[in-house]
């Protein structure tokens, strides 16, 4: 599914950028927005979208703003919604985190050992 909207985005976003119109950014953004609540990775496509929206040479200052905040607040609507959702009924906005098993010193002695196998040290 998130593949899915990943291809998608690029369809619309080559249609948003061939007229530019508010009614074609709102559809990328509701993409953007699916494949963000689909995969916390869709940030990429809402990051994306906002560095090409900004770097656009075509859009006038005024236009280019607008559309920079209507996209991000457009990308980023389920998921905000969701995390608030989730705050207000379990208490956490991401879910409990579990406690570690392992510190910081146990993690980079491991490193350091899977370093030294692999080179000739």
């Amino acid at each position: 599914l998130f593949l899915f909207f990943i291809i998608l985005y690029f369809v619309s976003i080559h249609h948003y950028f061939k007229t530019l119109s508010s009614g074609r950014l709102l559809i990328v953004s509701l993409v953007v927005a699916l494949a963000f609540a689909t995969r916390y990775a869709g940030i990429t496509l809402l990051a994306a979208g906002l560095f090409l929206i900004f770097f656009n040479g075509e859009l006038v200052t005024r236009k280019k703003i607008k559309h920079l905040f209507l996209f991000f607040f457009t990308g980023s609507s389920f998921v905000t919604l969701n995390l608030i959702r989730n705050g207000r009924a379990a208490g956490h906005i991401t879910g409990v985190r579990e406690e570690a098993t392992r510190n910081l010193r146990d993690n980079l002695q491991q490193i350091g050992s899977t370093l030294s196998e692999w080179l000739p040290f």
